[in-house]
């Protein structure tokens, strides 16, 4: 009988019918030796096959990803250049976002920013009179009293039962030592209401005046 594996045969008749107890003993280390060499080939083999395959794999994830996104990957410094230049977001057209936006950059003392979105409020809502006296406000806080006044002003012909506005007039021009006008500024914002909280401080910048 004769069993051929590999490349070798093995003749077991011969063995059994012929060797003497010496040469079966010799036949079966020589087995024992080719099925342990099979075994560490074999190992071996399944060990670079999977390898090959991880890599495979590993490649065809980041393919996929590149597919999924459309973009190849970026390094760090990619991902940093392309985020400080996003484009920023518009600007809002809704009057009631924008005024909003305004009242952050004040309370943050962002005047100049400020002062661009009041004046953006008005150009979305002119027709109302708060945008311009929070804007008058925050030209005075930056210093250019003189365009403050022209708001203002032009704020209280617009509506001129807006009390705010008439504390805000009187409290610029105050500021800027116009005292007679700042007088009559803050008497009409008393005489639209002493009880709310602009015909209070209104009455107390009264009291403060020369």
């Amino acid at each position: 009988m004769r069993y051929h594996s590999s490349g070798f045969s093995i003749n077991f008749s011969d063995s059994f019918h012929s060797a003497g107890p010496k040469t079966m003993t010799l036949n079966f280390k020589t087995i024992s030796i080719i099925l342990l060499l099979l075994i560490i080939t074999g190992l071996v083999v399944f060990s670079l096959t999977r390898s090959y395959y991880s890599d495979q794999a590993r490649s065809a994830g980041d393919s996929a990803t590149s597919s999924v996104t459309g973009q190849p990957e970026m390094t760090t410094e990619q991902l940093i250049d392309s985020l400080q230049n996003y484009p920023q977001p518009t600007a809002s057209n809704d009057p009631m976002v924008v005024d909003q936006q305004a009242n952050e950059a004040f309370q943050s003392a962002d005047y100049v920013r400020a002062a661009e979105l009041y004046q953006r409020v008005i150009e979305l809502a002119p027709h109302k009179v708060e945008p311009y006296n929070n804007l008058g406000l925050t030209l005075h806080y930056l210093g250019r009293s003189s365009e403050a006044l022209t708001v203002l002003k032009r704020g209280s012909e617009l509506d001129p039962r807006f009390q705010r506005i008439w504390l805000t007039l009187g409290f610029v021009q105050s500021g800027v030592g116009n005292v007679e006008e700042a007088r009559l500024a803050l008497q009409r914002a008393v005489d639209l209401g002493v009880d709310t909280p602009p015909g209070r401080n209104a009455r107390e910048l009264l009291d403060k005046l020369p």
